[in-house]
């Protein structure tokens, strides 16, 4: 025990420097593309009027138009664009705590501190874009609050009720906090479902699910949570049936394409397999087999029953299946990655909840294949630990955060001076990008929509790279 303590601290310490250049390459973070859109437009227009165009002209997402109006650039803040992304990283890792902290009081505080970094590290290291996912303002702002927020309103539901994953109760509580949780449920989904359509589908199928749990573990509704359930329905289909959507829609060429839908649906869901390649995830869920066999008479069998284990995986189908199908029939093209990191999340949390079940359902037979791989749990944990440092994401994190990303905002730094002087500016493409901060540059032809409002903001006649840049062509 002292032992494999020993190595859990080592491991925690890894953890956390896995976690760091994270956090550290927030300081050298540049804005692109919308960001100058939507502060040039919050700066020359009414900021109640650009919320009206959008909702009939674009989109429904009135949460995020919000947020993206009211940005550090319309507030001419660079730095505080910077703190932005650190602080949705540390918002966004807080609440995976608050979510998942009550749920492992089972295991010692030291263990639960492994076991959430852990799970947390291999999924950042996973993830479709990290660019989009948390240091380009408009796409991480649209998106990844969402998942902050669920977080938030599943860990309050949970704690209402008393819930654990070593108990079978699920509580009422008195008028007040009932009522209290149902005014918080609600202000969060009117605010997630505003977000982005995508984490409707989440939102909705999660709560679904837990509304028929909810019924099945007590005999009758949980009415606060069918409340707050009606209340994100209602909110979703103020988003979804937005004029604006149908106008997006209609400038794909490919929208609605029924036989291009159902060839590519299958082949994209094939292609995003590759985010749960990850050597740190199998060794970690080889360390996991013994720890759960032996906590198996800790732990509710409710949670390992037949059906909680295929509703985890028709939730996983369900999930995948809409948006590959739904993205591909709204656009013709593969969701943006932005929206695959959504995606990417609860896909991953689903699958380590299915592997924790299906563990404990067949115990026996886990158990024996895992004797059969001679290497303790604890070098296990420990190898998966720092081998997470030299792993996707992480290992360009560290690559920017010592290499790429000093330079590059130096190159920005040089941009920024020349743009400032105005007239017709001409600008050199950026030589250094680094994998995790950057997303999109201008390009050389000064009409296209992200030059001219990047010479709007900055006060410039016209601005145009030197040349075209070869290795960055315009992503989704």
């Amino acid at each position: 025990m002292d032992r494999l303590n020993s190595v859990l601290w080592f491991a925690l310490v890894f953890l956390v420097l896995a976690f760091l250049p994270y956090l550290a390459n927030s300081f050298y973070n540049e804005p692109s593309m919308d960001d100058y859109r939507y502060a040039a437009n919050y700066l020359a227009n009414d900021f109640w009027y650009l919320q009206e165009q959008m909702y009939k002209t674009w989109c429904g997402r009135y949460a995020a138009t919000v947020l993206l109006y009211l940005g550090p650039l319309s507030f001419y803040s660079f730095a505080a664009y910077k703190v932005a992304s650190l602080v949705l990283l540390l918002l966004f890792l807080w609440s995976v705590y608050f979510l998942l902290w009550p749920q492992l009081g089972f295991l010692s505080v030291l263990r639960r501190h492994v076991v959430i970094l852990l799970v947390w590290g291999i999924w950042l290291s996973c993830l479709p874009s990290m660019s989009q996912g948390f240091y380009w303002f408009s796409g991480a702002y649209t998106y990844m609050p969402a998942i902050v927020l669920f977080n938030v309103l599943f860990g309050l539901l949970f704690r209402l009720r008393r819930f654990r994953v070593d108990d079978a109760q699920w509580e009422s509580r008195s008028g007040l906090m009932e009522a209290l949780f149902v005014l918080t449920g609600v202000v969060i989904v009117a605010v997630a479902m505003g977000l982005n359509e995508v984490i409707a589908i989440y939102g909705l199928g999660l709560l679904f699910a837990i509304n028929l749990a909810a019924w099945w573990r007590r005999g009758s509704p949980d009415w606060s949570l069918a409340a707050v359930s009606a209340a994100a329905l209602i909110c979703a289909l103020v988003s979804y049936f937005a004029p604006g959507n149908a106008v997006r829609s209609a400038g794909y060429d490919r929208a609605s394409d029924v036989a291009l839908t159902l060839w590519k649906s299958p082949a994209y869901l094939v292609w995003f397999a590759q985010y749960f390649l990850s050597l740190p995830l199998l060794l970690a869920l080889v360390a996991s087999v013994r720890a759960l066999v032996s906590r198996r008479v800790l732990l509710a069998p409710w949670l390992y029953g037949p059906v909680a284990r295929w509703t985890v995986l028709a939730l996983i189908a369900i999930f995948s299946l809409a948006t590959f199908t739904l993205g591909v029939w709204a656009t013709g093209v593969r969701p943006a990655r932005r929206a695959l990191n959504v995606l990417h999340y609860y896909d991953f949390a689903l699958l380590c909840l299915a592997w924790v079940q299906w563990v404990l359902a067949y115990p026996d037979f886990w158990s024996r294949l895992r004797e059969k791989i001679p290497f303790a749990d604890a070098t296990l944990i420990l190898v998966a630990v720092i081998s997470l440092l030299f792993s996707g994401n992480t290992r360009e994190a560290w690559v920017d955060l010592l290499h790429r990303a000093p330079a590059y905002r130096q190159e920005m730094a040089e941009r920024y001076a020349r743009t400032k002087v105005g007239g017709d500016v001409v600008v050199d493409p950026i030589a250094t990008k680094p994998i995790t901060l950057f997303f999109e540059d201008i390009t050389e032809i000064p009409t296209a929509w992200q030059n001219e409002y990047m010479a709007k903001y900055f006060g410039a006649t016209s601005i145009r790279l030197s040349q075209k840049d070869p290795n960055h062509p315009l992503r989704e």
